[in-house]
């Protein structure tokens, strides 16, 4: 409850009704507003007084309480216990005194404010002049125009601000992103670097391992060359039983057909075409060496348009082609080539026989020949590549052999060529398989439909000789036979079938070499060796010519074009 409201409880009877009294009867606006509540403690009491021209006085009563007795105390206790029940009977009443006394505590000091601050007012307005008043509100205008100046002014400069750290942020985001696009190209760089120090490492190691280990791999190699060279050696001896055992004429050429061996300067002509391709090969093996720019001009410029074919083929196909003559170096391939050449120069022109059915020296050349193929053919096959043999090479090396174990495919050694056809039938298998060591050098591959193709044109190209061949045999034995009366318009065993006959067998072998050498295309060495191929076959066309009557040569006007009797 509140104070006036316990000041009342604690009232004697009396004391409450004259205020009960009090309040029936009424009092004014200023008794309501300023109540004056009674002294609560009897020992320090506070009584504010308020008179009509609004001064406050304080009293205090500083007399000391009286001791009281216990007696005195519980007549204390008593009454109060009457007041208490009398209070009961007049709540209504108090509630009314406390809800006015609680009201005027609460309003009185506001009303005072008010009034005072009113009061200040009236007296600044009574005290001002116009003309202080007229200063106060040009200062009032001034100091509104200068806040808002200032207040302008801070607006733009948090606008500049704003935008300078706009610029600022965008400079540090465009410095950032350079300096992430330098740090991306410097990384780049740096794993660039260290994969190229790794390239050059395993390179390196590479290299090493080449130079330690080719030694004992190279003999282990050349161990299974030579047990290659032993059954290449075999075969040979079936070839000779073959010749052994053969009882019929159609297994050898009939000797007494043929003419005598000419004179050197009768094949000089013939044979200046070979022998310029062989020296422009030897000139570019020597390559490997000596740059081909440091070549004198002369030793291209003699020959003609075939010189500068030959020229130009090579030149544009000169690093594959000297990694081929690189593999012709290889210390056993020489040292059989040199055999090879001794064997057809001892055996030139012996015409003695190997009992009653074969020649020796065209069993030699056949035998040396087949060796010299199968040991450049399996030392190509695995000369750079250690684990697995190249088939390829294999099995143009196989084609190859297959053709030269034919005896009648070296007419010109048992025609008589004298010492430069000896050369050109000695270098023959270098051309041979020349395209197996372009093959193995640059590691190529036929697929199985390539390897498919060269066999069949190789086939084609042999069905065609061989059978040529044969019909030549048989003409050769019996010029005169009934078969080929019709086309007998000479007189002699140089007119009629053998006019026809001779360029087929050509033909095939020409197709047979061609295989072999489309090997290598689209590279220019292809070029090179279908070219060497025609050059050996036309000049094989050629040598049979000059030998041949010259009725038979005036009736025709070129090798490749034969004279069919009508």
């Amino acid at each position: 409850m509140d104070r006036p409201a316990r000041s009342l409880r604690r009232l004697p009877a009396r004391s409450a009704k004259s205020a009960e009294r009090s309040l029936s009867k009424g009092r004014t606006g200023k008794d309501v507003d300023s109540p004056k509540p009674r002294i609560s403690s009897p020992r320090f009491a506070r009584r504010t007084l308020k008179e009509p021209d609004q001064k406050e006085t304080i009293i205090k009563n500083a007399t000391p309480p009286r001791k009281r007795s216990r007696s005195r105390s519980s007549a204390r206790k008593r009454q109060e216990a009457v007041k208490d029940v009398k209070e009961i009977s007049d709540n209504e009443v108090v509630d009314k005194m406390n809800s006015r006394s609680s009201k005027a505590t609460t309003a009185a000091p506001v009303a005072k404010l008010v009034s005072k601050i009113k009061e200040g007012i009236d007296h600044v307005r009574n005290s001002v002049s116009p003309e202080v008043e007229d200063v106060v509100r040009r200062s009032l205008s001034r100091f509104e125009g200068v806040t808002t100046e200032v207040v302008s002014n801070i607006v733009t400069r948090r606008g500049l601000s704003r935008q300078s750290r706009a610029s600022s942020a965008s400079v540090v985001i465009n410095s950032m992103s350079n300096v992430a696009s330098s740090q991306s190209k410097i990384e780049e760089e740096i794993i660039l670097t260290e994969e190229q120090s790794v390239l050059t490492n395993h390179i390196g190691t590479l290299k090493e391992e080449k130079s330690s280990a080719p030694r004992d791999a190279k003999k282990v190699n050349y161990l299974k060359v030579f047990g290659l060279v032993l059954l290449g050696m075999a075969i040979c001896a079936l070839v000779v039983l073959f010749h052994v055992v053969c009882s019929k004429d159609d297994c050898r050429l009939s000797l007494s057909n043929l003419p005598k061996a000419l004179e050197y300067s009768q094949y000089f002509d013939s044979y200046i075409w070979p022998v310029y391709s062989l020296s422009l090969l030897l000139l570019f093996a020597g390559c490997r060496f000596t740059s081909v720019r440091q070549r004198r001009p002369q030793h291209f410029s003699i020959f003609g348009a075939i010189v500068a074919i030959l020229v130009i083929s090579l030149i544009f196909a000169s690093q594959r082609y000297l990694g081929c003559f690189r593999l012709l170096t290889i210390p056993p391939l020489i040292g059989a080539t040199i055999i090879h050449t001794l064997v057809l120069v001892l055996y030139a022109g012996n015409s003695s026989m190997l009992g009653s059915k074969v020649h020796l020296e065209t069993l030699v050349h056949i035998t040396s020949s087949v060796l010299m193929i199968l040991l450049g053919t399996f030392i190509g096959a695995i000369e750079n590549a250690r684990t697995t043999p190249n088939f390829t090479v294999l099995l143009l090396g196989g084609l190859q052999v297959s053709t030269a174990l034919d005896h009648l495919l070296l007419p010109p050694l048992m025609l008589g060529l004298g010492p430069i056809g000896i050369l050109w039938l000695s270098l023959r298998p270098f051309f041979l398989f020349l395209s197996q060591t372009y093959l193995s050098a640059n590691n190529v591959v036929l697929g199985t439909y390539g390897m498919a193709g060269l066999m069949s044109v190789h086939v084609i190209g042999y069905v065609l000789y061989r059978y040529s061949s044969s019909l030549k045999i048989f003409f050769l034995q019996d010029p005169y036979s009934s078969k080929f009366s019709k086309y007998n318009v000479c007189g002699d065993f140089i007119g009629g079938a053998w006019g026809v006959v001779r360029h087929p067998q050509l033909a095939g072998l020409l197709v047979t070499e061609l295989s072999w050498a489309c090997t290598v295309l689209p590279d220019f060495l292809g070029l090179v060796l279908i070219l060497l191929s025609v050059l050996s076959t036309v000049l094989l066309a050629r040598t049979a010519d000059r030998r041949l009557s010259r009725t038979y040569r005036a009736k025709i006007t070129s090798s490749l074009i034969p004279y069919i009797p009508v």
